[in-house]
């Protein structure tokens, strides 16, 4: 080879371009999917406590199921209340029945208690339960006495 031939300026072939071009869009996706599994992610953690403090409200929507009826021996069928701001309702259904004991003839009083509390609207919401945000919790007891 001469020596001119050497020095000479070589024409470009844009590979270059092609390539950083490739890099751009490849990394414009990896920021892209990032992003949604952070946002994903918030929107998990925002459910979670959402759904802890729902159930806390079935929780005290059950004791004051439970103190109606043993203290205050009611069974209301179906009572809607308010606790730390979540809608939860309040179902109870009673029976009774006899035991055959020599020399006594005792009733043993039932009582099935259904609560259900919910992050917000109707408790329970049948309308739309798969709408984003919302969060329902279902508790149930039987007591004796």
């Amino acid at each position: 080879m001469s020596p001119e031939r050497l020095l000479a300026p070589r024409r470009q072939s844009g590979a270059s371009i092609v390539f950083a071009i490739f890099i751009m869009v490849v990394l414009g996706g990896l920021a892209a999917v990032l992003a949604r599994m952070v946002a994903t992610s918030n929107i998990g953690a925002g459910q979670d406590a959402s759904s802890a403090r729902v159930r806390q409200a079935a929780l005290g929507g059950m004791e004051v199921g439970l103190y109606q009826w043993i203290v205050n021996n009611s069974c209301t069928a179906s009572t809607s209340t308010t606790i730390n701001g979540y809608p939860v309702v309040i179902e109870c259904a009673s029976g009774s029945k006899h035991i055959s004991l020599p020399g006594a003839d005792p009733k043993l009083y039932s009582a099935r208690i259904t609560v259900t509390a919910c992050s917000s609207g109707s408790c329970p919401d049948t309308t739309n339960p798969n709408r984003l945000g919302y969060v329902e919790r279902r508790v149930e007891v039987v007591s004796s006495r």
